[in-house]
């Protein structure tokens, strides 16, 4: 079995029929206190667990159940938290249960019989009793709570920019006033997006896909670099190489609401509202940032002076409407101010003055 995953080497190691064995309440008389008990009531909920997911289970079993479970308060506990690792493992499921049919393949032709599938009755999560029993052996063996999600916060202050090296290799980079949440663990690659932007290099695991939430909706990377940005009104995805899903974050909709963006292509989308059309992008323009540079294509002066002003102390104001509305082109250095008012105001013929520190106006 060298060959096998940990998991196998768990799931072939194990008792099943002790693991799928539950002992009746009364049998086990007065409950231990403390420590002792809960250690006892953690045990008792694992075996309950695998017996219920199995399916083998009559209405009497259920009755047995119920009454172990009002027997004491934790026991529901303990039980619930065994609910909420199991929804955690669903997106490995398919690929351990593959890997128990390559297993059993394997036995089966060096004459090893390794096999633990039931014959008879699979359940309706359409996994073994076996396979159920493997999984919360990881659980009750304490991997799960070694390995346990490692969740992070990341912020940037206004102007800093900064790498992050995530523990499966990934890389994001943080601009300017950005927060992020990680969450890494065995089964998932999770960033929660709060504001700012992000660009994400992310090393690609098929058991592992990774995910940005960021608003009402999840993107999700399929071998890619992307950038999400998280302004006060509206999401924007940006693709830089290969290829990322869009969908909504309420899985009842998700199957309706997704997107697929290639390499160049870009959408938003708001808190209420949907997606917006794909657009084309000038990659080179969307990764300019994590150069030091900024780059405009024929955009407004109050918006190119906003977008620059993210990354500076201060503020830059045009108060004049016809000064707002000239077009303004060019690639500018993000720790250069003073050399970007030059180029504005030799653009637009516009006119500066500093209100004390922290004000600069624009005007003609």
């Amino acid at each position: 079995m060298s060959g096998f995953s940990p998991f196998l080497r768990l799931k072939y190691q194990m008792d099943i029929p002790k693991a799928l064995k539950v002992k009746e309440t009364e049998e086990r008389g007065a409950e231990q206190s403390g420590s002792d008990g809960r250690s006892s009531a953690a045990e008792e909920a694992l075996h309950w667990f695998v017996r219920l997911k199995a399916g083998y289970i009559t209405d009497g079993d259920r009755a047995q159940f119920q009454v172990w479970c009002d027997g004491q308060v934790f026991r529901r506990d303990e039980f619930d938290k065994l609910t909420e690792i199991w929804d955690d493992l669903d997106d490995i499921g398919p690929l351990l249960e593959r890997e128990v049919d390559r297993a059993d393949a394997k036995s089966q032709s060096t004459g090893r019989r390794f096999s633990v599938r039931p014959q008879g009755r699979r359940s309706s999560y359409g996994f073994s009793a076996a396979l159920v029993a493997s999984l919360l052996a990881v659980v009750a063996g304490g991997w799960w709570f070694v390995d346990r999600a490692e969740i992070a916060d990341y912020r940037t202050a206004r102007g800093e920019q900064r790498t992050v090296v995530l523990p499966d290799g990934t890389r994001m980079v943080l601009n300017t006033e950005t927060a992020v949440t990680t969450e890494m663990s065995m089964f998932k690659r999770t960033v929660v997006l709060h504001q700012g932007e992000a660009l994400f290099i992310v090393t690609h695991d098929d058991r592992k896909p990774f995910r940005v939430e960021a608003g009402s909706r999840t993107v999700r990377d399929i071998g890619t670099q992307f950038t999400v940005r998280r302004d006060h009104t509206q999401v924007t995805v940006s693709v830089v190489e290969g290829v990322v899903e869009v969908q909504s974050s309420n899985e009842a909709a998700s199957a309706k609401q997704q997107t697929t963006l290639t390499a160049g292509e870009r959408a938003s989308y708001s808190e209420q509202g949907g997606l917006s059309s794909i657009t084309t992008v000038d990659v080179a323009a969307v990764m300019a940032w994590t150069t030091g540079d900024i780059v405009f294509d024929q955009r407004p002066l109050a918006e190119v002076v906003q977008e620059f002003g993210r990354y500076h102390r201060g503020e830059i104001r045009v108060l004049d409407p016809r000064l707002s509305d000239r077009k303004i082109s060019g690639r500018f250095s993000l720790r250069d101010r003073e050399a970007f008012l030059r180029a504005v105001k030799a653009a637009t013929q516009a006119k500066s003055t500093h209100v004390g520190e922290n004000v600069i106006i624009l005007n003609e």
